[in-house]
């Protein structure tokens, strides 16, 4: 099973069926939706509640993690009902559009609900573009910190970069993973052997580094070209076919504690 573990929509921006249009001409089974909560100028509503109506519409394509805004006292009852009520399987987080630091400590009883709930929760790192935003927040050093104060929780430091912090967290930590949307797929792409250099470094914690790298693309309906870009730089690493495998979807039937043949 391939599954592409960071997606995006849009409403009024695309199609969405381009995208099972592009996960069946690549072969991917199953791809999840992250919402931004909330709505950035120019870039398209992208509530849970229209992230919802596509898991509904596609219910065998798409799943799909839950965005709330974590400074909000609100926020760990709304995301206890997006779970319980809607099957939302994860929390999106995103610091530079919601503008707060990882370890801020009013986040915290959101992800105290994600870890009772037993989800993982997917928080971007790196570059991030919209006016607004604040560059300072998506660096990936306090995750760091962050799987220290919860070390029972599943964190994925989203966007990993050869050259950057996420693969050396994700390696330290046995409940951080990373994932290959945009950035690895770059360097991939253009530098031979940076990926595998990637997964060695990842091993640093005991655990082996492919097991720790998630399939993901942040394809949206009008970019589908990252599903196969990603997939290719996937393919063409030199290392075990169930090791590209374990990349491509059976780390993340883990997370999401998806059975076999979902």
């Amino acid at each position: 099973m391939i599954i592409d573990f960071h997606a995006h929509a849009r409403r009024g921006h695309g199609d969405p069926a381009n995208l099972i249009n592009a996960m069946d001409e690549n072969g991917v089974d199953l791809m999840v939706l992250h919402p931004i909560v909330p709505t950035v100028a120019g870039v398209g509503d992208s509530s849970n509640e229209f992230i919802a109506e596509l898991v509904a519409k596609y219910p065998d394509r798409f799943l799909a993690f839950a965005c709330v805004q974590p400074l909000n006292e609100s926020a760990p009852e709304e995301l206890e009902n997006l779970v319980k009520t809607y099957g939302f399987k994860g929390l999106k987080l995103h610091p530079p559009i919601q503008q707060f630091e990882l370890t801020n400590s009013a986040i915290f009883p959101t992800l105290r609900m994600a870890e009772k709930l037993d989800i993982p929760v997917l928080i971007h790192t790196g570059p991030i573009f919209p006016r607004g935003a604040r560059l300072a927040y998506g660096d990936p050093l306090p995750a760091d910190d962050l799987a220290y104060i919860f070390p029972d929780l599943d964190i994925i430091v989203a966007h990993a970069d050869p050259f950057g912090h996420q693969p050396t967290i994700a390696g330290r930590h046995p409940r951080v993973y990373t994932d290959t949307a945009v950035v690895f797929t770059r360097f991939a792409r253009l530098i031979p052997g940076v990926g595998e250099d990637m997964l060695e470094w990842m091993s640093i914690g005991g655990q082996p580094g492919y097991s720790k790298l998630l399939f993901g693309t942040d394809a949206n309906p009008n970019n589908t070209l990252r599903l196969s870009q990603t997939i290719e730089a996937i393919r063409s690493m030199d290392i075990e076919e169930d090791q590209k495998a374990a990349i491509l979807g059976g780390n993340a039937q883990k997370l999401l504690r998806l059975q076999e043949g979902r």
